[in-house]
């Protein structure tokens, strides 16, 4: 598919914002803030957190786009799309609640 390079970029993107979201979020409320328990225990130890979210989840989505003239790899770089997108929305909702 001819965008899927553009999609998967953009949903790098919002990984490294759900990440500073994230953190931020961790650093103001506590780790409980987290509701995803791998992702509360990677961020007891932020480098790990960090590790993973820039190499790991780029690695995931190489393989997404090595993959790309397969019909099940442009749905699962569309899902992600979607998955960051809404999980993006949140984060803003959150931020702007916890703003005042």
């Amino acid at each position: 598919m001819k965008n899927c390079g553009k999609v998967l970029f953009y949903s790098y993107i919002m990984n490294i914002f759900d990440l500073v979201a994230t953190l931020m979020l961790v650093m103001r409320f506590g780790l409980d803030v987290e509701g995803n328990p791998f992702g509360r225990l990677l961020l007891s130890q932020p480098v790990w957190a960090f590790v993973y979210k820039v190499f790991g989840i780029a690695a995931l989505l190489l393989v997404l786009y090595l993959f790309r003239s397969r019909k099940l790899a442009v749905y699962g770089s569309y899902t992600v799309f979607f998955a960051y997108s809404a999980l993006s929305i949140y984060h803003l909702a959150i931020i702007a609640m916890t703003a005042v």
